[in-house]
């Protein structure tokens, strides 16, 4: 008659490793799925919309902001950019859409995004001067008298930049 042993076989050992490491896996997507259901839910068009104004200290509104569920696709859509204080117009520009498609984990690798796509389509922009003579584009974007970063110095990276602007006044 065959002896019986108490210990597992080869097969079992390999079985039990994949059972566990399926449960592992399956609780990480898990715990990703609700971390990212989580984060969608939060006020990030807010936070979006402070961040900017801390930036370049211009008030910016956004209609709306939808994401993917791994944040890999990110869309603003209804974007109006004001005046700077000290312009009569309200509205320097209006963005319909601002499309994002990036890699999260170069944040964590490069420490910087890298955007594979970033699709702006700008219905109206509205340069003009005030009563002292000053551009409200340059009095957001300061001209800076040095060359042009290096690739190590940038803070991200864009592969594809599309660009459309169907009203320019």
């Amino acid at each position: 008659a065959r002896k019986k042993s108490n210990h597992f076989g080869f097969k079992g050992v390999f079985k039990v490793f994949f059972v566990t490491i399926g449960v592992i896996f399956l609780t990480i997507i898990l715990l990703l799925l609700a971390t990212f259901a989580v984060v969608k839910h939060l006020k990030i068009k807010d936070l979006v919309e402070q961040g900017i104004e801390q930036q370049i200290g211009i008030n910016v509104t956004i209609n709306k902001i939808s994401s993917s569920y791994f944040l890999t696709h990110i869309v603003a859509e209804g974007i109006t950019i004001h005046n700077p204080l000290g312009f009569k117009e309200r509205e320097l520009a209006y963005l319909n859409y601002v499309h994002l498609v990036w890699d999260p984990l170069s944040m964590v690798v490069l420490n910087k995004p890298n955007i594979y796509l970033c699709a702006v389509d700008v219905e109206r922009l509205n340069v003009i001067k005030n009563e002292r003579g000053k551009v409200n584009i340059k009095e957001i974007m300061p001209v800076k008298d040095q060359a042009s970063p290096s690739d190590s110095n940038a803070s991200f990276f864009f592969d594809v930049l599309v660009l459309s602007v169907n009203k320019v006044t």
